[in-house]
């Protein structure tokens, strides 16, 4: 395992990703919390890359996240959206590995749930900044909602922090 940080300190999200190849990962997992204007929000979601957002939250959560990217090499759609010409490059160049980190993003969402016991979020699909340019099977995790209390109050917890999952996934790599 290698971190992209072990201090409370920025990271570029292009430079997460460059530490992953740098490493030559086999595996590239992002870990976020989330947060909302409600505070009734809860739960956890797995995000796996690509040009076509799931639904209207996935897309709006990749365009907060991707806001620390300064907006760089950002061009604007017809329909006003924003994309990435790199992640539409990137995307026509990885279709052919969807499955992988599809099928990691199901598995991590699987056992995170059952692991924690929080409201499964579901698997989806977004453009996050922070994926692009990984070599290797990449997903995103929103662990849960910092917003809400309940949940803030539980990832402070020790037995929470502690939780032992022995993640073992079984993610074959496409030839």
């Amino acid at each position: 395992v290698v971190l992209t940080r072990d201090e409370d300190r920025l990271v570029g999200l292009d430079e997460r990703t460059a530490i992953a190849n740098h490493n030559q990962a086999e595996l590239f997992v992002s870990i976020h919390m989330n947060a909302a204007s409600r505070a009734t929000a809860h739960g956890a979601e797995t995000y796996f890359l690509s040009a076509d957002a799931t639904d209207d939250a996935a897309r709006t959560l990749a365009a907060l996240e991707n806001r620390a990217s300064n907006g760089e090499n950002l061009v604007a759609t017809v329909e006003g959206e924003v994309r990435n010409l790199d992640l539409v490059l990137w995307d026509l160049a990885q279709n052919q590995y969807l499955a992988e980190p599809s099928a990691l993003a199901e598995g991590m969402q699987r056992h995170m749930n059952e692991l924690t016991g929080t409201r499964d979020r579901g698997v989806r699909q977004a453009p996050f900044r922070v994926l692009m340019g990984a070599t290797m099977p990449a997903i995103l995790i929103e662990a849960g909602f910092i917003s809400n209390p309940e949940e803030e109050a539980r990832f402070k917890g020790d037995a929470y922090k502690d939780k032992d999952g022995n993640v073992r996934l079984n993610v074959t790599k496409s030839s």
